[in-house]
């Protein structure tokens, strides 16, 4: 396409040009693992990626470990990494960013293969490697970036098309994610198009085997499929449809999703909303001169439509969500820049650059200093923890609940309250109990707290019988 909207070419590249093309995805490879095995973190992030954890250890979905639908594929790579780590979340966070760096690499082979263009390939890889979102939960042990290393697998696969490629990655990518099936679904059924129908049947065959691949073992670990199916349905039914989705709640959970859904597009664009924008406009006005070419712009609403459907009508629950379509956004983002000329190389380094400064100095969760606050406010409250004794110690926690219970089995009297819940929570201090550490800052425990440290750590003495009460 050599930068233009028009047209597609099949042509394979030179011996020269496939070297060429194999240094550049080489160096932005390293860049990846450059930008993120220096900045991992000691300890767990946040819930999910507990449940991971204590998944590692032990898996089995109806415990929650991890939660449904279970991402056996990525729990069972982890488990691998942590038999010479010994440490869980190490050896998940390691995963995270393999996972990141082929989706880094993925994107130049994109654009390079897509539009013929090894200047968008490349515009698209610096913008990945950038965002600040993809860049931070590739630091952390959460199964995110399997969204855009196989649903860019799947985009290539569907648009060259290489029906194969799109089918074993979206059958292999559903055992990290399950949700990239439901997601890219119609962008994979798509790359079946114009095969005959004995080539289609075999490889949705070839998707379903791929599929039992991590269904059976998963569901093996949990009880069974019957329990496994059980548990699952539980969980969409409460913790996604009646909590979320605006089939149950209405106008407002609508209104919430397309809220959240534009916020985390957002986070992972920051700067690069400006080439993205620039990008659309450019491909509507060659729609309008009709010299766009109209699988690219199926292709295009295939990979980005679904996903933005379902996140707005059913469940976005997390930013690193939009990392299912976020590879094709900067791909359009490299492809509006590119007419730039000389400027190009200099204005998509700038724009790299300004996402930086974004992730290492803007105090946000999912930015550098974010993630450096977490981690060091976890590490303060389990070693002001470790003072009081695990027998005599009740600790009440809220989003460190999981945490905890990877980190220190050892206190058996461990309650959860659940901010999400407007309801008191009432606790009974158990026999042998002395006192009760509440772990988590910002929870609104019983009068006479005291706090330690920094962390927000704070202990009440108790007796047993005691009914304390506590408020998210």
């Amino acid at each position: 396409m050599g930068g233009s909207a028009a047209g597609v070419g099949l042509r394979r590249p030179s011996l020269a040009q496939a070297k060429a093309d194999l240094a550049v995805a080489a160096g932005l490879g390293l860049l990846t693992l450059a930008s993120r095995v220096p900045l991992w973190r000691d300890h767990l992030f946040n819930w999910d990626a507990a449940n991971f954890a204590l998944a590692v250890l032990h898996f089995d979905v109806r415990e929650h470990r991890p939660h449904p639908p279970g991402y056996f594929y990525y729990v069972a790579l982890g488990w691998l990494v942590n038999l010479w780590v010994n440490d869980p979340n190490r050896g998940l966070t390691l995963v995270s960013t393999l996972l990141s760096t082929g989706a880094v690499v993925g994107a130049y082979f994109l654009g390079r293969l897509v539009f013929r263009d090894r200047g968008v390939g490349l515009g698209a890889a610096l913008l990945l490697v950038s965002s600040v979102t993809f860049w931070a939960y590739g630091l952390v042990a959460l199964a995110y970036p399997a969204l855009a290393f196989f649903g860019g697998l799947v985009g290539l696969g569907a648009f060259r098309p290489w029906p194969f490629l799109a089918t074993v990655a979206l059958g292999l990518g559903s055992g990290f994610r399950p949700d990239l099936a439901l997601l890219l679904g119609p962008l994979w059924a798509w790359s079946l198009r114009g095969l005959p129908w004995s080539r289609r049947a075999g490889l949705v065959l070839l998707f379903g085997l791929l599929g039992l691949g991590w269904l059976l073992p998963t569901a093996a670990l949990s009880g069974g499929l019957l329990e496994y199916f059980r548990v699952l349905q539980g969980y969409l039914d409460e913790d996604v449809w009646q909590r979320y989705a605006p089939g149950a709640r209405g106008l407002e959970a609508l209104g919430i999703n397309l809220r959240d859904t534009a916020a985390y597009v957002f986070y992972a664009l920051y700067f690069s909303a400006v080439p993205v924008g620039l990008g659309f406009l450019r491909l509507a006005r060659a729609a309008a001169g009709r010299r766009l070419d109209p699988a690219l712009a199926v292709w295009l609403g295939l990979w980005v439509g679904p996903p933005l459907a379902f996140y707005t009508l059913v469940h976005v629950g997390d930013p690193g969500y939009v990392f299912s379509f976020l590879p094709a956004l900067l791909l359009v983002g490299a492809y509006g820049l590119r007419k730039l000329g000389r400027a190009f190389g200099a204005a998509f380094l700038g724009f790299a650059l300004l996402n930086a400064g974004v992730f290492f100095f803007h105090p946000r969760v999912l930015t550098y200093p974010g993630l450096v606050a977490a981690d060091q406010a976890l590490a303060e409250r389990l070693s002001l923890l470790d003072r009081f004794p695990p027998e005599s110690t009740l600790v009440v926690a809220a989003e460190s609940y999981r945490a905890l219970q990877f980190y220190r089995p050892a206190y058996a009297h461990q309650v959860w309250v659940d901010r999400r819940r407007p309801d008191e929570t009432p606790v009974t201090v158990p026999a042998g109990v002395g006192q009760v550490v509440i772990f988590d800052p910002g929870l609104s425990g019983p009068p006479g707290a005291v706090g330690l440290g920094r962390a927000g750590l704070r202990v009440v003495p108790a007796r047993p019988g005691d009914v304390l009460v506590f408020r998210p």
